[in-house]
């Protein structure tokens, strides 16, 4: 805006501004709205998004879109003069307005003073000099809500992330071995004289960065690692390809159907044994090796188990023993017959035909009977986009080609067709984060399950509900799971992380936010403090 206002002078343009009261102290907005009504003088139009009360006061002209957010929201609720707004309009921020109008900020009581004691109550700084601190000596209780304010620039990030979040941080990585400490970023130590009673530290800061395109709303709140859990527990088996419900087949059915499908074409027959697995894996290529076998399938490559392989013990592998080899022809039924039973006994009800460039996974469980495929058990890393399991093959789990267009094969889904087979009354997992928080929680108690299965279930979707709900609490009911992470705004993004928080059930930790309240309107900032007090509440600062 300084540029705007002297560098360059502008005349006759449309400039935009997000929030710009963001971070700023209540004082310094009174030079925001000095430089706003300056270019407008210019003969400029300054078209603002905020919630400020100071700014809204300010303004000529007002345009109020609601009634809610998300789907709700998207309508014109006003549009005109600001002292028409507060006589004319009953939307929820005009209701707000009204109750500013004349009102005092309550005086509180001061805190009460901390005594010195061997144990400190609080977090004792002395004499922090770092960046524009000046030998500052505070004290800041445990297990309170505590605001940190000022003026911008006065030294409020210096002290709450740069000395006590750091600090937290870099006393936390000393405590782990050497080899873990390699691969954590290490924090500078603050320039400060003694910090005594510090917890551990959790910074929820503003800022989108650590989101990286594979991330969604559903894994930033952990909401899909118990989702993956409950599909792979209790969901039901349907054809990916057809849509028909999966049953278990005979060996008889299967033989002959791959008799009609794949007639005249030589194909190996494989028994799967580890599955994405990390380690040496020793015991089952020598029990393979005693059992007769003498070539595997390591890692997609067909290899002899003469001499011994050998595999790196901290990367993943799948392991799949060489039943053997069979040309698909009526005469040769009883061969096929007898490789498949074979396979099928040692990969526990599974097999996996090879041919040339295609494969084709078989299951006595799962079996599609028109299709002539089966699926895998489910597991939960099948439903994971972010591991070769359950990624799209074609996208990698990104959901979108190179050239940002929505993949064709997984329809922006990001999984494998076998994972979109599993379902929960009709949804598959990817349907399923298509909702909102708000939707997902409303089918997710509209479940019902057998007694066995509600065993299993139950605590998973404790754990699904409760962070749902978190969310819903903190006012993202609107965004939909599968809302890509690098997308949100600065103030969603901090909302999300605190919801996690929320869920994680952590006790005896300081908690360091910045500026929680960005983004959010005036109505939902009470949702946010009840938050922060659960969280107090549960023995956190």
């Amino acid at each position: 805006m300084a540029r705007l206002l002297f560098t360059k002078p502008l005349h006759g343009a449309l400039i935009l501004l997000d929030e710009p009261t963001v971070g700023l102290h209540i004082r310094d907005v009174e030079y925001l709205l000095n430089a706003l009504n300056a270019l407008v003088k210019q003969g400029n139009t300054v078209l603002v998004v905020e919630h400020s009360f100071l700014v809204l006061a300010s303004a000529h002209w007002v345009l109020d879109l609601g009634p809610d957010g998300g789907d709700k929201g998207g309508r014109l609720m006003y549009q005109g003069p600001v002292g028409d707004f507060l006589k004319e309009c009953d939307s929820i921020t005009a209701q707000w307005f009204r109750g500013q109008v004349g009102r005092q900020v309550p005086r509180r009581p001061a805190p009460p003073r901390f005594k010195n004691s061997s144990a400190p109550s609080g977090i004792r700084i002395r004499e922090a000099k770092h960046h524009n601190l000046k030998s500052l000596s505070v004290e800041i209780p445990r297990n309170k809500l505590v605001v940190l304010t000022g003026v911008s620039g006065s030294g409020k990030s210096s002290l709450a992330f740069d000395v006590v979040f750091a600090e937290g941080r870099r006393r936390y990585v000393e405590s782990l071995s050497t080899y873990v400490r390699q691969f954590v970023r290490l924090f500078e130590r603050p320039d400060v004289h003694s910090i005594e009673g510090l917890p551990p530290t959790v910074a929820i800061e503003q800022r989108v960065s650590g989101a990286g395109p594979r991330s969604t709303v559903a894994t930033l709140t952990e909401v899909y690692h118990f989702l993956r859990l409950l599909y792979a527990r209790v969901s039901e088996p349907f054809c990916p390809w057809c849509g028909m419900k999966l049953a278990t087949q005979g060996l008889d059915n299967i033989v002959t159907g791959l008799l009609k499908e794949m007639a005249g074409k030589r194909v190996t027959v494989l028994a799967p044994k580890v599955r994405r697995r990390k380690g040496f894996h020793r015991t089952e290529l020598q029990r393979a090796l005693q059992r007769g076998y003498e070539k595997v399938r390591i890692d997609g490559e067909i290899m002899g188990l003469r001499p011994m392989p050998k595999l790196s013990r901290y990367q993943e592998h799948s392991i799949d023993v060489v039943v053997g080899q069979v040309e698909i022809r009526p005469s040769m039924a009883s061969q096929l017959r007898q490789l498949l039973k074979k396979a099928f006994l040692d990969g526990e009800r599974e097999a996996i035909i090879l041919c040339q460039e295609e494969e084709r996974f078989l299951s006595e469980q799962y079996f599609c009977s028109r299709c002539k495929r089966g699926l895998p058990v489910p597991d939960p890393l099948l439903f994971s986009f972010n591991t070769k399991a359950g990624a799209c093959p074609a996208c990698n789990g990104m959901g979108q080609s190179d050239e940002g267009k929505t993949c064709p094969r997984c329809s922006g889904s990001r999984l494998r067709e076998e994972a979109l087979g599993y379902k929960i009354r009709g949804l598959n997992i990817a349907q399923l984060c298509q909702m909102s928080s708000k939707e997902a929680l409303t089918f997710l108690h509209g479940l019902t399950f057998s007694a066995h299965q509600s065993e299993v279930a139950r605590p998973i979707m404790e754990e699904c509900t409760r962070r749902l709900g978190f969310m819903i609490e903190l006012g993202l009911d609107y965004l939909s799971l599968d809302r890509s992470g690098h997308t949100l705004s600065g103030g969603e993004a901090q909302r999300i992380r605190l919801a996690a928080e929320l869920g994680s059930n952590l006790t005896g930790i300081a908690y360091i936010l910045d500026e929680p309240t960005i983004g959010l309107h005036p109505r939902d900032n009470h949702r946010l403090v009840e938050a922060l007090m659960r969280l107090k509440n549960r023995g956190n600062s």
